[in-house]
């Protein structure tokens, strides 16, 4: 019967499906957090390990010289739209300028570099840093001016 079941027509497992123990209280507080985070229990735990085991594949973390590392592996758009309720779009324009955060905190970046890197058209990305100015994920810190880039602080995900 065994033969059966792991015969030819099983198709690779891709990823394997770990079971972690914890009493009520501890389920209680990770499914406190999840639901404060936006995501469901399992994507919360696997955020967790990834940040873990490898710390470099977290959204955020401090990288050489105290500067926030970003990973836009780690970054899911669409979560990120649906906990802070902007646009698909604008949850792109906050990873490019995440991507561009110095060693100060600060992103100084043009709006064409950060349309390329996002993804959007146009005078688009102004309009989409509006609505994370708005949503309260992004501060103009120096607006962009013909030829110069603006500057931007990002607010980090809690």
């Amino acid at each position: 019967m065994l033969g059966a079941i792991a015969g030819s027509h099983e198709r690779p497992e891709t990823f394997l499906r770990y079971s972690v123990k914890c009493d009520r209280v501890m389920a209680s507080r990770i499914e406190t957090a999840a639901k404060k985070a936006g995501l469901s229990v399992n994507a919360f735990v696997q955020q967790h390990f990834d940040a873990i085991l490898d710390p470099k594949a977290s959204p955020q973390g401090q990288g050489e010289g105290g500067a926030v590392a970003f990973s836009s592996k780690a970054f899911n758009p669409l979560e990120f739209s649906r906990r802070y309720r902007v646009s698909v779009p604008a949850a792109r324009v906050w990873a490019a300028l995440a991507g561009h955060v110095d060693a100060d905190g600060l992103a100084r970046v043009s709006l064409l570099q950060l349309g390329r890197d996002a993804g959007v058209d146009g005078s688009y990305p102004q309009r989409l840093i509006a609505a994370l100015v708005e949503a309260g994920r992004v501060e103009i810190v120096k607006n962009p001016v013909r030829g110069q880039p603006g500057t931007y602080r990002i607010k980090w995900e809690a």
